[in-house]
């Protein structure tokens, strides 16, 4: 026999204890790292927890602003109306009404008589 190919072949599957962390591993974190992660993330949520707090908070005052003024506008235009009704209503109390023809019949009896 052979000497030289009787050596078992070396096995390259997989990574070995002396091999760090490949490229699609994650490398293992220790507790306070994950600690410092927990509280970064929690941070991070908490801003945006804020800033949608705000824009909640914005959007509602514009809604209310635009309210506001539609309501402002409303009562002009209301009074606006309400003072030109009673404007035409004084005129037509005073617009001539042409009397009817025994109405004048009854006003020349009266005058001529």
């Amino acid at each position: 026999m052979n000497s030289e190919n009787t050596e078992t072949p070396k096995m390259t599957e997989g990574p070995t204890m002396t091999e760090g962390p490949t490229m699609t591993e994650e490398p293992e974190l220790s507790y306070e790292d994950e600690q410092v992660q927990m509280l970064i993330q929690s941070h991070l949520d908490q801003e945006k927890t804020l800033r949608d707090a705000e824009k909640k908070r914005s959007e509602e005052l514009a809604h209310r602003m635009f309210i506001q003024k539609q309501n402002e506008e409303y009562q002009a235009s209301l009074t606006r109306d309400l003072e030109q009704q009673t404007d035409n209503t004084d005129n037509k109390d005073k617009e001539f009404h042409s009397p009817s023809v025994e109405e004048m019949r009854r006003v020349r009896l009266l005058r001529f008589s």
